[in-house]
């Protein structure tokens, strides 16, 4: 809504990563310019993130570089997408999103197929990818 902004900012203390599953601990801000809008993780946040941790994992699983401040290594294009908000997640510190993945298959030589639920809490995204490695996998 015009000269309603809110902006939401996710402060990823620490990554944990084993042989299915990723999780990132972090800290989060909300400030909002909506009335009545209380300090809330948004499904659009646990998104985009789950979106980066899925990027960190693939690096991981393929033996590619992670560092997000790098040149890309690999692209993650969602392509079906599941959110169940069973409530809201209104804390803000130690917060942990986690993900298992079901399936990571390869597809071609440097195309894979992955499925995967994460979850914060009462938010729950269910979501297949495709990713893209740029380069050699």
């Amino acid at each position: 809504m015009p000269e309603r902004h809110v902006l939401e900012e996710l402060h990823v203390r620490e990554f944990r990563i084993g042989g299915t599953w990723i999780e990132a601990q972090f800290d989060r801000t909300y400030q909002s310019a909506m009335l009545n809008s209380p300090s809330h993780l948004t499904f659009i946040a646990a998104l985009v993130q789950m979106q980066k941790l899925t990027y960190v994992y693939a690096c991981n699983r393929l033996g590619l570089n992670a560092d997000v401040h790098a040149a890309e290594a690999l692209k993650v294009w969602p392509t079906s997408l599941s959110i169940s908000l069973r409530d809201m997640v209104v804390d803000e510190k130690a917060l942990v999103q986690r993900i298992e993945f079901t399936e990571f298959r390869k597809l071609s030589r440097n195309k894979f197929h992955a499925k995967a639920r994460s979850e914060v809490g009462p938010i729950a995204i269910d979501a297949t990818a495709m990713i893209i490695v740029i380069g050699e996998a």
